[in-house]
């Protein structure tokens, strides 16, 4: 819907422009925590999942490739992915996680950049980021220690800057107009701020005092740095007023009330278009309570007056392929610019990736996973057969993500792979179709044995 708002301002008319509409497609089933953006081609996204999963796309999410840092086990939450824009083979990924992890080949390959005398790296909010003035320079800020790391080369090696004196850190941003400025965001509500590259830091608000506050972003806009905003996460349902959007109109020094007072957030982003003006998204989140407005919410709005649409009811919440309903926690949006000019906006969810594109309709969001992909195994061969959708590709692969066989499709819904001829003990077999679905499956090779879809994600 478009619509126009007028505000009376100092005895004048501003007439605000029209607010972009679009709608929101499912482009991954799994649930993802980080969105990293490739900054010279915006088609190639890495997003991360749970238990050190990667999910690839180089083609804006048509299709996808599953890695792993290492092996796919454990609940860690990758919720912290950078891709470097000096060369984008260069790879950093953390979060609830134990590590700073970088690779060189675009995440096929990892080593761990954090020395075993540093403490462990845990992040659940944004907080590794590239110097756009420096992109060989990355700061990176753990939850735990409250140290701020800074790295010079790219990610190679770090050093402690500083420990900011807080409860917690969650989240650290550049301003656009000066990368010698910086903000972090923390529990108990407090926003810090530093203008010597993170060298030292002053309070310059503390927005909720609440115990269960937490700050777990900060956005400036690039068009008019002045004007920033920032969101607060909180868990107890009783602690009350809490929560909201916050705004600064002069870079940071204040923040106010901009709406949605006691909502819980987590993610935001400010989103550009070709006519120049700029849209916030947030997403809601609580870890604790579903009495606490957030979970669920995806809200736009015009930066210059809180104007929000809804698209709560437009997200599919489905069931994960265990059948368990997930938490409706958005965890990351991010905006890109593709290549025919259009903004698009991605939201990493519980629930599975998101697309937002403007001026769209409502699409009917099906699963993605594939049910009638039916896998069998007999006489040391996996026979494939997809009852709906023709096969487009299929992929075996070993459990730390190395493919390690691209069989043949000879007939349009029907495939069969040997193996006698392979040597690893446990492989996962995925199979994608013409319409976007996919299905796999883990087999025991040598004991000609399918083994439990639990086995994948545990």
């Amino acid at each position: 819907m478009m619509y126009f708002v007028c505000v009376l301002l100092f005895a004048s008319f501003t007439i605000l422009d029209a607010q972009v509409s679009g709608s929101w497609k499912r482009l991954l089933d799994f649930p993802v925590y980080g969105i990293g953006i490739n900054p010279k081609n915006p088609e190639t996204i890495i997003v991360g999942g749970l238990g050190r999963t990667l999910y690839k796309t180089h083609n804006g999410g048509i299709s996808w490739t599953i890695d792993s840092i290492e092996f796919r086990s454990g609940s860690s939450q990758l919720t912290n992915i950078l891709i470097s824009s000096v060369d984008t083979n260069i790879v950093l990924a953390g979060g609830v996680f134990n590590s700073i992890r970088r690779s060189t080949d675009q995440g096929i390959t990892w080593e761990n950049v954090f020395e075993p005398e540093k403490p462990l790296f845990i992040s659940p909010g944004e907080t590794i980021i590239e110097n756009p003035d420096n992109p060989l320079m990355i700061y990176a800020g753990d939850n735990t220690s409250n140290r701020i790391f800074r790295s010079l080369n790219g990610g190679i090696s770090w050093d402690t800057i500083t420990t900011l004196n807080v409860s917690g850190l969650c989240t650290l941003t550049l301003k656009p107009d000066s990368s010698n400025v910086l903000f972090a965001g923390c529990k108990l509500g407090i926003i810090k701020k530093s203008t010597d590259a993170g060298s030292s830091w002053r309070t310059v608000a503390n927005i909720r005092e609440k115990g269960d506050s937490e700050i777990p972003k900060i956005v400036f806009s690039k068009k008019n740095p002045s004007i920033g905003f920032a969101i607060i996460a909180y868990f107890l349902p009783k602690n009350k007023p809490n929560g909201g959007i916050y705004k600064t109109t002069d870079g940071g020094e204040t923040w106010n009330e901009f709406g949605s007072k006691d909502t819980s957030f987590w993610s935001l982003c400010i989103a550009p278009y070709q006519n120049g003006n700029e849209e916030l998204f947030i997403g809601g989140y609580s870890d604790a309570s579903e009495n606490i407005p957030g979970p669920g919410f995806i809200i736009q709005s015009q930066i210059n007056v809180f104007s929000p649409t809804y698209y709560s009811s437009q997200i599919p919440w489905f069931s994960n392929m265990q059948g368990i309903p997930p938490r409706k926690n958005v965890w990351m949006i991010k905006s890109a610019v593709n290549r025919n000019g259009e903004t698009l906006v991605y939201a990493a969810t519980e629930a599975g990736f998101y697309v937002w594109k403007p001026n769209s309709t409502a699409i009917h969001n099906e699963p993605l996973f594939d049910q009638s992909i039916e896998f069998s195994v007999a006489e040391s061969f996996v026979n494939i057969e997809s009852a709906q959708h023709e096969i487009q590709s299929i992929g075996v692969f070993s459990l730390s993500g190395k493919q390690i066989y691209v069989p043949t499709i000879s007939a349009q819904s029907y495939a069969t792979i040997p193996l006698s001829s392979i040597h690893e003990s446990i492989i996962i077999i995925r199979v994608f179709t013409q319409k976007g679905t996919f299905s796999e499956i883990l087999i025991a090779p040598h004991h000609n044995a399918m083994l439990t879809r639990e086995a994948i994600v545990e």
